[in-house]
């Protein structure tokens, strides 16, 4: 398959699947989408309410979890701008 040891699916002259650490990264991330996908879909999943109660607590969930990523996405900003003028400032600082 991939003859390139640098390739991160290499294969060794025996022909067993070397993983370098990029490759193993890519695997890990590539397995733990596909687990984390399979729940949803199915009966028992939480993005397909089936009732009108599930559909309530559905849109609930949904507009905390818009509302909470907002305000997670607010407190990084602040807290990037906060860093990058502390680093700006102190590089201005006269050196003694």
């Amino acid at each position: 398959m991939f003859k390139d040891s640098r390739h991160p699916l290499s294969f060794s002259a025996r022909g067993n699947l070397l993983l370098t650490p990029h490759g193993s990264l890519l695997t890990i991330s590539c397995s733990l989408l596909t687990l984390l996908s399979s729940g949803c879909v199915g009966v028992q999943s939480s993005l397909d309410p089936a009732g009108p109660q599930a559909n309530q607590i559905a849109r609930i969930w949904w507009l905390m979890f818009f509302i909470l990523s907002t305000i997670f996405l607010i407190v990084m900003a602040t807290l990037a701008i906060a860093t990058w003028r502390r680093r700006a400032s102190a590089d201005n600082e006269p050196q003694e």
